[in-house]
């Protein structure tokens, strides 16, 4: 029988050894050995890629931790401050700026430290008084509301629900739809009081809503 693909398949085995080139005993020197060598290192290069961003992640946080221990901050706390002040810098930019540019990190941190005092000082800072968080990460946070936990809170977050402003002018029947159209596993929640109880959060009202939470069960009252 005639080879019709020599040359192409002789370029694909010279392409093959060459990469295998520096491996250990027959592996750069068998083809058949050499092809499993290299699909073995490429699926280990796959996650070791991934290894390594968790791992530089891992030291530019250690590296903010130092600076910020020398600056009477903890790291969370920073981290909080540049949410609440809106910087938007990465784990990485701020690592830079505490080894090569000291006095521009010391500025971020004091940017952090006055927007963290502005919080506090605000009225959700009475919100802790009642053992209430309401906002994470800058944002509302649905699920200090009785009856509502993370999954419902994402439900309405895909919705367009995502601030307790919008959550007290929706209509219960409008939530309950979407507690519906997502599946049997939301059948026993109850909406009813959300709107409420949502309605007290954007008026600041926490002693209110305290009072209101501790007669409902699951958000509905007893």
């Amino acid at each position: 029988m005639r080879a019709t693909n020599g040359a192409a398949r002789h370029k694909m085995i010279k392409r093959v050894m060459k990469r295998a080139s520096g491996f250990w005993s027959g592996r750069h020197k068998m083809y058949r050995v050499a092809c499993e060598a290299l699909r073995r290192s490429d699926v280990q290069a796959f996650a070791g890629r991934k290894l390594k961003k968790r791992e530089f992640r891992q030291i530019w946080i250690k590296r903010i931790s130092i600076a910020c221990r020398l600056e009477g901050i903890a790291y969370s706390r920073l981290i909080a401050g540049l949410q609440h002040a809106n910087i938007h810098l990465d784990r990485k930019q701020l690592s830079e700026l505490a080894i090569h540019q000291p006095a521009a990190f010391k500025d971020v941190v004091g940017k952090a430290k006055a927007a963290l005092e502005a919080f506090h000082a605000g009225s959700t800072a009475s919100a802790g008084k009642f053992g209430l968080r309401p906002q994470r990460g800058g944002k509302d946070d649905l699920t200090i509301i009785e009856g509502i936990g993370p999954k419902i809170a994402e439900l309405f977050l895909n919705a367009g629900i995502d601030s307790f402003a919008k959550l007290a002018k929706a209509p219960v029947a409008d939530l309950q739809k979407i507690l519906t159209a997502a599946g049997s596993r939301y059948a026993l929640a109850n909406p009813g009081t959300w709107p409420q109880q949502a309605a007290l959060a954007v008026k600041g009202d926490w002693a209110a809503l305290r009072k209101l939470m501790d007669e409902l069960v699951g958000g509905v009252a007893k």
